[in-house]
């Protein structure tokens, strides 16, 4: 489903006291305004108010579509086509969620998001007047300030963990499908509640809102029907989509899935490139692709540059490819009988294979795509790299990648303008543009969609004379076949990095700094709170420097699912490990 973290936090609110301060979470339901969460965040208040999308609203608490029986309260502020979470029932037990609010405590253990793994189990029905232990009776006379009756009962799922009270009415998400399975209640215990949609079918119904005929339901009622691995697991091996829409491939993606998926055509595709030029992203459209139609399994290797990290060898390939496929027998075993055991289980299921950044290995490129031919069987591999594949003793079947077309670049700035709110660089007229953009590139061998991303963020901060009077006379893609890594680094250090470097706080580069020592580059990380930890920042300082970094595109947030995951593009993370080899 196409629901992102960054339009996922557009849908949460935060309910709060008469102090604003926050007192419980809630989330949008339905565009025009209506808001769920739990009867017992509003309970003490003399009047309701909500904090949506940074404004503060007077929230009106619907009565008629509110259940205190069962802990749930429906409200109502004055907006239109909000950001609404999409409702299903969850259909197994097993089910790998995330809770999402706005804690009172405990930040550093909760932040926007807690993962909550393995098992959902149906709860016996629970007392719903225990969650008010320790609420004292209020004076106020509305009809929200009442507590429910001794008998009532809630139906709920537990969740073995314990969150902090503020998150209670947030938000139970199913990863995979994007869909709210039910509105959290915090416990007081070691355990917590998601309270299920069951509860109020009809007052939903009301609204027009019905859990059973979302669109992803059919994907939620499908994982129970699943015997192997599922396909989010499958698609959990690739690197996060660091983009919304890849804009201008088409004709690529189509021409390497139709070869992969020839029964008689090469069992090795490789795709060359510049850097920057978008061979991870086409790589990785297809290899999902791939999910559909035929392939059982996806193996996903990227060549590390990181100083200390493994480096890449054949023999690192088929750990790789053991390791993936859960088949832990293959790494006891060595030489020839390690090969064709690898053989035996790749012909025994289609798995694509995918090696990206090989122009990175330890071992040649070229050794390691003879050397899988050994073992593909009837299972093939999708290969990346700067440097075009060259004197393989079998067949390869090339796309060499050149940048995008003119028009997909006028509308990839406009897009990354949009994406990173930049109203002043839309304001530029395409004419205006143009001379920006040849920097990138020129009208026969394309435009590089990541310069272009960084002129972006130069764009909102310097005057468009500015930057060409410092880019004069340059371009980055010409038409040689095969530019250098020298001349190529140099040409994005020089005339991309150093100016949008000036962008950067002193904060924001202490950022960059630690990201290029914790994180392999293009695979990065989810875990924000450690690098938050490491840079003892709160978290609204690392918000801004998270937002600012990723604005000039120094920074790329990804998602896998509707999970953010941080990390650097190849190119800046060398240009930053240079940065810190010259000032130690």
């Amino acid at each position: 489903m196409n629901y992102d973290l960054d339009q996922l936090w557009q849908s949460m609110v935060k309910v709060l006291d008469g102090d604003s301060k926050t007192i419980g979470s809630g989330f949008i339901i339905r565009s025009d305004g209506y808001i769920i969460t739990c009867h017992h965040v509003i309970y003490s208040l003399n009047s309701i108010y909500v904090e949506y999308r940074g404004q503060i609203h007077e929230a009106f608490w619907c009565e008629n579509l509110s259940n205190i029986e069962v802990d749930i309260a429906i409200l109502k502020i004055n907006t239109s086509n909000a950001r609404v979470v999409p409702i299903a029932f969850p259909k197994d037990q097993v089910v790998s969620t995330m809770v999402y609010g706005f804690p009172r405590d405990k930040i550093e253990q909760f932040s926007k998001g807690f993962d909550v793994y393995g098992t959902l189990s149906q709860s016996p029905p629970i007392n719903t007047l225990s969650t008010y232990k320790g609420f004292p009776d209020v004076s106020h006379t509305n009809g929200w300030n009442r507590k429910p009756k001794e008998e009532s009962t809630f139906l709920a799922y537990r969740i073995d963990e314990r969150v902090s009270p503020g998150i209670s009415g947030g938000l139970v998400l199913d990863e995979e499908t994007g869909c709210a399975i039910g509105v959290i209640q915090a416990g007081s215990s070691r355990e917590s509640y998601a309270i299920s949609w069951n509860n109020i079918t009809k007052k939903l119904e009301e609204l027009s809102i019905n859990p059973s005929a979302q669109d992803a339901f059919s994907v939620v009622s499908l994982r129970s029907q699943q015997t192997s691995i599922s396909t989010s697991t499958k698609v959990s091996n690739l690197p996060s989509q660091g983009y919304r829409e890849l804009l201008g491939r088409g004709n690529y993606i189509d021409s390497i899935a139709d070869a992969l998926h020839d029964p008689y055509g090469r069992r090795v595709i490789s795709i060359d490139g510049l850097g920057g030029i978008g061979k991870t992203a086409l790589a990785r459209e297809v290899a999902e692709d791939s999910l559909s139609r035929g392939f059982e399994e996806v193996v996903w290797l990227t060549a590390s540059i990181r100083e200390g990290s493994e480096q890449m060898t054949f023999e690192i390939v088929l750990d790789g490819i053991a390791r993936q496929l859960n088949e832990s027998s293959l790494l006891k075993l060595e030489g020839e009988e390690r090969i064709n055991k690898t053989r035996e289980i790749l012909n025994s299921k289609r798995v694509l294979i995918v090696l990206d950044n090989l122009e990175t290995a330890k071992e040649s490129q070229n050794l390691i795509a003879n050397k899988l031919f050994s073992v593909l069987a009837s299972s093939k591999a999708l290969l990346t790299s700067r440097h075009r594949f060259k004197n393989i003793e079998n067949d390869v079947c090339s796309f060499h990648i050149g940048g995008v077309s003119k028009e997909t670049a006028l509308q990839l700035v406009k897009n990354t303008a949009i994406e990173k709110n930049m109203p002043t660089v839309l304001e530029v007229s395409e004419d205006e543009l143009e001379p920006i953009i040849d920097v990138t590139g020129n009208l026969d061998a394309g435009y590089s969609p990541m310069a272009l991303k960084f002129m972006v963020g130069q764009l909102e901060k310097y005057d468009r004379d500015e930057i060409l009077k410092y880019v004069k006379n340059v371009r980055l893609i010409d038409n040689n076949d095969e530019a250098t890594d020298r001349n190529e680094f140099r040409l994005f250090w020089q005339h991309i990095f150093l100016k949008s470097l000036r962008l950067l706080s002193p904060l924001d580069r202490k950022f960059m700094y630690i990201m290029t020592r914790m994180l392999e580059p293009n695979i990065g990380t989810g875990r924000e709170d450690v690098i938050r930890s490491s840079m003892g920042l709160t978290e609204e300082d690392f918000l801004q420097v998270r937002e600012s970094s990723w604005r000039v595109s120094f920074l790329e947030i990804g998602h896998q699912g509707l999970r953010k995951r941080l990390y650097l593009h190849r190119l800046t993370f060398t240009f930053f490990s240079n940065i810190i080899q010259m000032t130690k």
